[in-house]
């Protein structure tokens, strides 16, 4: 394997706590928002795979939902508007406006319809398909409604709508004319049930559900679930397992299992039994387990659509994924680290650079990584997989402001760290890295490594400062060219000497071939090919991947997580396009030993493509059915892929998640499946058998939280 550079010392991404997560209405996608505006889409088919990631949408979401046919996300906000992002155009923000009803504090939807509780104590209802246009008005309370919940499509259809509300009532509606033509129809309120029961202390209700038996569940601020009869409008059931407020509820399709969680960090999971009384049959809600797998507040659920799986995430900031099956067993739940697949980690290891850029939401870092200082003859004498002892820690050099006026989207560094290039959501900047002395690896002198002049590249010509157009993606060659994937999903190459772009490849979304397609030598600059195999119809312009090998020649381009293309950078031609794969691709890279690139799936599975020869390795195969168990069994998947440039390692390859380290040799077929190091970050090799393994130490995430919930 290789000597082991283990790197702590970075002061990398402090995760935000998950505010809402939601399941869409086809079932595949689940989107996530966190407290710090951040909103990330996952496909749930197999291991959770994270597809599309938005860093910092500057607001403070309440919580979410998808609309219009999961192409769209409606965030809601308190400060009275409603923001509604692309998932088709990599969460980009396409239409904002106001509630009318001012603070919203949740939201429903069924079918092309959003119902919006709000604060002025009425829920507003928007038309999706005419750029949510209101069409109804529905007026209960004067005090801000919290939560609110469609009629289930099987109950009488008395009510169409529930709301609770901050005076504690729970009001019903019915009777809605849905339809753009019926604006501002005032509906009509059919039922009011009270939240009290008795003389029993009652809270407020956070979270609604209805069901096809008439019923209202409610989840409340003082630990209890309630049950209201929609006919009667009175209590039916209340019972209290939590020691704090209920934040979230839910319930399988076929209404027989019941799940509340909230700040008291656990899950309580209920069955619908039936009880015999007087001689007459009624169901109950009974307690049925719990789960204390998140530390602390919880603050949503969502079952998948299959209802084998429950979504869940908190103040902890981890996404966890139960297994219904085993829910309450250590083994049946799998969590999912709060770090994106492509983590802001870029190394520049050509001539004894060694050093790390860092990216953060407002600036960039650039890290003089340390030097091992050992003869080559001692570190022959260490054993495979041996943790280096470096003499000195990590420095920083130089912190860089860039001036956006957003968050910072993606960044890259030239391979000798001659120039680095970084974009927000509006435009990209190159500046250009003078050291005053040059690193070598070799001298106590890289040690010691001053800061780099940093500087905006301009044009030779006119001598003005160089801007671009946003990137989705970034790469710098060492010959002085910007390789950006742009937002529309084309692929741009500028030479900064000049600053003009040199060629544009762009992309096809309508061919569906089965073999790669070759580029004539003699096709334009600005050329447009058919690429083979469909991608995720909703990210077919998102860039999921741009690798550069090596040597400079081969360009990889991911599209959609599901078609990959192969540029030649010498000819500046189309080379050729993958069949397209059984499952999601999640990582791609060329070995610098001969022209083989690495792809990794979404089920922890990887083949072999010979570029040359453009076809799939024959050895692919037999290394796919050789993958050690512990692998498939793993709930994390692939995040990146490496090699040992050692001419003695030609036929390894090294491939890495948040919790394992795979070092495969392909020669013997022949797995080495590490998990000592956690959670990995970044791997990279900085030298011949040397490994970079960048980890964010979890418990110094925890440290960062707030005090959890007090247990009695």
């Amino acid at each position: 394997m290789a000597w082991i550079h283990r790197c702590r010392a970075l002061h990398l991404m402090s995760p935000s706590p998950i505010i809402h997560l939601t399941r869409s209405q086809g079932g595949h996608l689940v989107a996530v928002a966190r407290e710090d505006g951040e909103l990330s889409v996952w496909d749930s088919s197999e291991r959770l795979i994270q597809l599309v990631n938005l860093p910092n949408a500057a607001l403070h979401i309440r919580k979410i939902a998808f609309v219009s046919d999961d192409t769209a996300i409606v965030a809601i906000c308190l400060d009275g508007y409603a923001h509604v992002f692309s998932i088709t155009s990599s969460l980009t923000l396409v239409n904002s406006f106001p509630s009318g009803g001012g603070a919203i504090w949740d939201v429903a939807v069924r079918g092309s319809f959003c119902a919006f509780a709000c604060e002025d104590g009425s829920v507003k209802i928007f038309d999706t398909t005419e750029n949510f246009s209101l069409v109804s008005v529905l007026k209960g309370s004067k005090k801000r409604l919290l939560a609110c919940c469609w009629s289930h499509p099987e109950s009488d259809g008395r009510v169409d709508v529930w709301a609770s509300s901050y005076d504690k009532k729970i009001f019903g509606w019915g009777n809605l004319p849905l339809s753009s033509t019926s604006t501002r129809h005032p509906g009509g309120r059919v039922g009011v049930m009270p939240i009290s029961h008795m003389n029993l202390d009652s809270g407020f209700i956070w979270s609604l559900v209805a069901t096809s038996r008439g019923e209202v569940v409610g989840g409340d601020s003082q630990g209890a679930i309630t049950v209201w009869d929609q006919g009667t409008c009175t209590i039916i059931q209340r019972i209290k397992k939590h020691q704090s407020d209920i934040t979230t509820i839910c319930i399988t399709d076929d209404e027989t299992t019941l799940f509340s969680a909230g700040v008291d960090n656990v899950i309580i999971k209920y069955r619908l039994v039936v009880v015999n009384r007087k001689n007459e049959d009624t169901k109950k809600w009974v307690y049925s387990a719990s789960s204390y797998s998140h530390t602390h507040d919880i603050r949503a659920l969502s079952l998948s659509k299959d209802n084998l799986k429950m979504y869940t995430g908190g103040v902890d900031t981890l996404l966890l994924v139960h297994t219904l099956s085993n829910f309450g067993s250590q083994g049946g739940v799998a969590p999912y680290y709060p770090f994106p697949p492509n983590v802001p980690v870029a190394v520049a290891r050509e001539g004894g650079a060694r050093v790390c850029l860092v990216q953060y939401p407002n600036h960039l870092e650039l890290w003089k990584l340390a030097s091992n200082d050992a003869p080559s003859s001692a570190l022959e004498d260490l054993p495979s997989g041996y943790p280096l002892k470096v003499t000195s820690a990590p420095q920083i050099l130089v912190r860089i402001e860039c001036e956006f006026e957003s968050d910072i989207v993606c960044s890259a560094i030239s391979p000798e760290a001659e120039y680095l290039a970084v974009s927000d959501s509006t435009t990209t900047k190159v500046y250009s890295l003078t050291f005053p002395e040059t690193p070598t690896p070799t001298t106590s002198s890289s040690h010691t490594l001053e800061a780099p002049r940093v500087r905006r590249v301009t044009s030779a010509s006119t001598g003005d400062v160089l801007t671009f157009p946003p990137s989705q993606k970034l790469c710098l060659t060492r010959f002085g060219s910007l390789i950006q994937a742009l937002t529309s999903g084309k692929i741009s190459i500028r030479s900064l000497d000049k600053g003009k772009e040199t060629v544009q490849f762009k992309r096809s979304q309508t061919s569906s071939a089965a073999s790669p397609v070759t580029a004539t030598d003699d096709e334009s600059d600005d050329m447009e090919v058919d690429t083979a195999g469909t991608p995720v119809p909703l990210f077919s312009a998102l860039v999921d991947s741009l690798y550069l090998s090596d040597d400079g020649k081969w360009l990889v381009v991911g599209h959609g997580h599901s078609s990959i293309s192969i540029y030649n950078m010498d000819k500046l031609v189309l080379h050729s396009v993958l069949p397209v794969f059984d499952h999601l691709h999640v990582a791609t890279a060329v070995h610098p030993h001969g022209a083989m690139l690495v792809v990794a799936l979404a089920n922890n599975s990887f083949w072999l493509y010979d570029i040359e020869d453009k076809q799939i390795s024959e050895s692919s195969s037999a290394l796919s059915r050789a993958l050690p168990p512990k692998l498939q069994e793993s709930s994390d998947s692939v995040q990146g892929i490496t090699f040992d440039p050692s001419p003695a390692a030609a036929s390894t390859i090294l491939l890495y998640g948040n919790t394992f380290i795979l070092h495969v040799d392909t020669a013997t077929t022949k797995y080495s499946y590490v998990t000592d190091y956690k959670p990995i970050l970044h791997c990279s090799y900085l030298d011949p058998s040397e490994l970079l393994v960048v980890e964010r130490p979890w418990d110094s995430v925890l440290k960062g939280l707030p005090q959890p919930f007090y247990r009695k």
